[in-house]
């Protein structure tokens, strides 16, 4: 009876130490395995830091309009007719007097009125006649030998366009600007234009019309805008009208100064803070005030320094800031 106790003692103890031999390789690989998970997460931390640098932070104004003309003078018979002289083409530079055209006035040949000369009254480009109404502009073909003309005479207002004259060597950029952006800018105020077609190529301009009247805004935005032009101070021969232009103006600017990324600023109680990053150990939770602001970055005026490392993601484990005096309790 001893021997069978004893022996069943011995399998207990066998028994025992198998479990325990089977349940250490277990726990250890469950060790082994939040510990990768916790570096994982640190490295994945660590891949989100942002860093204070010092640097240039620049507001600008930037708005896209189109080349036009300063003025145009738009070209028409007196007297209604046919054109049965035409000495021009789309495009071509004339100077003031050269003629132009040949109006033979009246609705038939039978009609037989002395033949109208038009001549250029102003030298320039001569183009297409561009009408606005209500907004929207439309463009109307270049007289063509043949085409019947009502004169200024006959109908003072829906009286037809044969071309218009254009001086390319005074242009402007006309914009449309909205309610919001229209009290940045003032006339007289520098700016920068590009075109699109002219990469690399910068022209100087000035503001040199604001409108105080509003217009409701067509397309896909809806609000009020302003007309506006900015003036061109030195002009390319490879402009051409409607040519897609960028206006850029800078409105205020800081130099050297520390600047962080808005990605590491967080909103907390009414005060903004940053996660730094403190070199084994938990990020800190700091109040940080901040000053100029542009669309991506702000100026540090205190709670972080040149050369600090904030997190873009709020971590798990961190040294929260103490609440602020008031600030409700957490629950």
């Amino acid at each position: 009876m001893r021997r069978i106790l004893h022996l069943s003692r011995n399998g207990w103890v066998r028994a025992a130490l198998g479990a325990v031999l089977l349940v250490a390789p277990a726990a250890h690989f469950t060790v082994k395995f939040y510990k990768k998970r916790k570096l994982a997460a640190v490295r994945l931390d660590l891949d989100t830091l942002l860093k204070v640098e010092t640097g240039d932070l620049v507001k600008k104004f930037q708005e896209t309009g189109s080349v036009s003309p300063k003025g145009n003078v738009d070209i028409a018979s007196l007297v209604s007719g046919r054109v049965v002289e035409l000495f021009v083409h789309e495009g071509q530079t004339v100077t003031a007097g050269q003629k132009l055209a040949v109006v033979q006035p009246g609705k038939t040949s039978a009609e037989k009125f002395q033949p109208s000369v038009i001549t250029a009254p102003v030298g320039g480009a001569l183009l297409r006649c561009v009408k606005e109404n209500g907004g929207e502009n439309s463009v109307s073909p270049f007289v063509l030998r043949e085409d019947f003309a009502t004169g200024r005479f006959e109908d003072a207002r829906n009286f037809t366009c044969l071309m218009t004259i254009v001086d390319m060597k005074k242009l402007v950029i006309k914009l449309r600007i909205n309610e919001i952006d229209i009290l940045k800018l003032k006339e007289g105020m520098p700016v920068q234009v590009t075109v699109d077609a002219l990469e690399g190529v910068e022209f100087p301009g000035t503001v040199s019309m604001l409108s105080r009247q509003a217009e409701e805004s067509r397309g896909y935005s809806s609000g009020k805008v302003f007309q506006a032009e900015v003036t061109l101070s030195k002009v390319d021969e490879r402009l051409r009208i409607g040519m897609t232009a960028r206006v850029s103006a800078v409105m205020e600017k800081r130099v050297k100064v520390p600047r962080v990324s808005l990605g590491g600023l967080f909103e907390e109680d009414g005060r903004v803070t940053a996660f730094l990053y403190r070199e084994g150990d938990r990020p800190k939770q700091v109040e940080v005030k901040t000053g100029f602001r542009i669309a991506t970055e702000a100026e540090v005026l205190s709670g972080l320094k040149v050369g600090d490392k904030v997190f873009s993601e709020k971590p798990v484990d961190f040294e929260p800031l103490p609440k602020a005096a008031g600030a409700p309790a957490a629950h």
